[in-house]
């Protein structure tokens, strides 16, 4: 008996899946994540385009559906300062659903990706009507401030090492998946990326890996990333 082939999921079909898995999105009813996805737009990036330009108006807010965008701004002499990655179901622009203010970074494509256009009237709508959909964003937020504080309470004043194994560490929590009692960190990392993260010279970055993988920390393969000895590191993290 030759079974009937498997329903091919849409792009709008994934977008509702990882709405549906989203942190605080997910205690909210069905319908109105249905209504959230059916009232959006789905757009599509090449490498390197611009979902959201800094002083940009909250048109819209957005959630990565495929590939992976970065949020991050220029500095006054022309460096990157990378503020955080997003992949598939990572939200940005959920401010604009709260004050119309000016977007203050830039959100890029790292890779081809598409990504949920919610718009702002929409999102308005919801957060007059919809306790839920409050409750969602606020889970966002406070999510976002919570990471803000921990990039905080890793200062200049940190020995190199530890400020490397500090950040290593949550973007494990960020982004990593166990794996034997490792942990794998899911995105590509350059080692300019991990530099304009903590403000650092790649150099300075490409030294205190070194020094963290011949502990037997971590290991490092081309853009790969895996904690070995989770512990170790949280230990170095506070030294």
């Amino acid at each position: 008996m030759t079974l009937p082939p498997s329903p091919v999921e849409t792009p709008k079909d994934m977008a509702r899946r990882l709405l549906g898995r989203a942190l605080g999105f997910r205690d909210c009813p069905p319908e109105m994540l249905d209504e959230l996805v059916q009232g959006s737009q789905l757009r599509h990036l090449g490498k390197g385009e611009f979902a959201l330009r800094r002083a940009d108006r909250h048109l819209h807010a957005g959630m990565v559906v495929r590939g992976q965008l970065e949020s991050s701004m220029l500095r006054a002499d022309g460096g990157r300062h990378l503020l955080g990655l997003l992949p598939p179901g990572g939200f940005f622009g959920l401010v604009g659903a709260v004050e119309d203010h000016l977007h203050t970074h830039d959100i890029s494509a790292r890779e081809d990706c598409d990504y949920l256009a919610i718009p702002a009237p929409l999102l308005r709508d919801l957060r007059r009507r919809e306790v839920c959909f409050v409750l969602a964003c606020e889970r966002q937020l406070a999510e976002r401030v919570r990471l803000l504080f921990d990039r905080l309470a890793v200062d200049s004043s940190v020995p190199l090492e530890a400020r490397v194994a500090s950040m290593l560490l949550m973007l494990g929590n960020l982004y990593g998946s166990a794996e034997q009692g490792h942990v794998v960190i899911d995105v590509k990392l350059s080692q300019s990326d991990l530099a304009d993260w903590l403000g650092l010279s790649r150099q300075r970055v490409n030294f205190a890996l070194k020094q963290l993988a011949d502990e037997g920390l971590i290991s490092r393969q081309y853009a790969a990333l895996t904690i070995i000895d989770p512990a170790g590191l949280r230990l170095r993290a506070a030294s």
